[in-house]
């Protein structure tokens, strides 16, 4: 009986690894295009294929024509040398299982299609107890349609093990100036920007630049302004000046045109 049990278990444990071998997960990201492979192709050629979504056809060769299906006309591609599928612009409706059959023959590998969005840009928020002992760091961002989803976190020059905890927990002893966060998935990779550590104050050298240069900045466009007015108000006398230099000349010209017909 021992014995039996024990074969069993072998048995049982042997056809689990030979399921695994013959699966394969793959991910792709929304959009993008997504290429299955049937596995290693025995056959010298290929005069027929039929690939399966479900237990619905997507895609079969007849007779040297490929006849894609429903929501795959148009996008799909069929190597008739290596039995690969190429599926453009996948959406979310194409995820499932994909068998494929080859000469009327079913191959041994099932792939596993699963289409997923990126994660976004997160952000960090902070919260602090009362006593302001502790403080917990949390990473958001909008993951729907995107798991799975790990979060790894990056203070200073160390980063932290990725978790799928978004949460992550700092005390007074925290040395590091800043932190960020970051959300990964089998298609993408987002960082946050850096967040202050809570418990360092607010580098003094930078507050004194900042009193400092603030009113240098104020003064100088105070001085162009100055600067601006004063050329406005020069060119303004220098045109009143001509305009009366003219008039002067015209009235001199007069008087002599009338001293001449006098003479006359």
């Amino acid at each position: 009986m021992y014995l039996f049990r024990r074969c069993s278990l072998f048995i049982a444990i042997q056809l689990l690894n030979k399921v695994e071998a013959n699966s394969d997960t793959k991910y792709v990201e929304v959009g993008k295009t997504a290429v299955l492979s049937p596995g290693p192709v025995t056959d010298p050629s290929i005069k027929t294929m039929t690939w399966k979504h479900g237990s619905d056809i997507a895609v079969e060769l007849i007779d040297n024509e490929i006849n894609p299906y429903r929501q795959f006309k148009g996008r799909t591609h069929l190597n008739n040398v290596t039995g690969e599928l190429t599926i453009t612009g996948v959406t979310r409706t194409e995820s499932g299982s994909y068998t494929s059959e080859i000469n009327d023959k079913v191959t041994t590998r099932t792939t596993q299609l699963l289409v997923i969005s990126p994660v976004p840009k997160p952000t960090v928020s902070t919260r602090c107890d009362q006593e302001r002992t502790s403080c917990t760091l949390i990473c958001k961002g909008n993951t729907t349609d995107a798991e799975p989803i790990t979060y790894s976190w990056k203070s200073g020059d160390m980063t932290r093990n990725s978790t799928t905890h978004y949460e992550y927990i700092i005390t007074k002893e925290e040395k590091e100036p800043w932190f960020s966060c970051a959300l990964q998935n089998p298609v993408s990779y987002n960082s946050s920007d850096q967040t202050p550590n809570p418990f360092k104050p607010v580098n003094s050298s930078n507050r004194y630049w900042i009193f400092i240069l603030v009113p240098i900045a104020a003064l100088i466009l105070c001085i162009m302004f100055v600067i601006c007015r004063i050329r406005a108000s020069r060119r303004g006398m220098f045109r009143m000046g001509q305009s009366q230099q003219d008039t002067f000349s015209s009235l001199i010209q007069e008087e002599m045109l009338k001293g001449c017909l006098k003479r006359d």
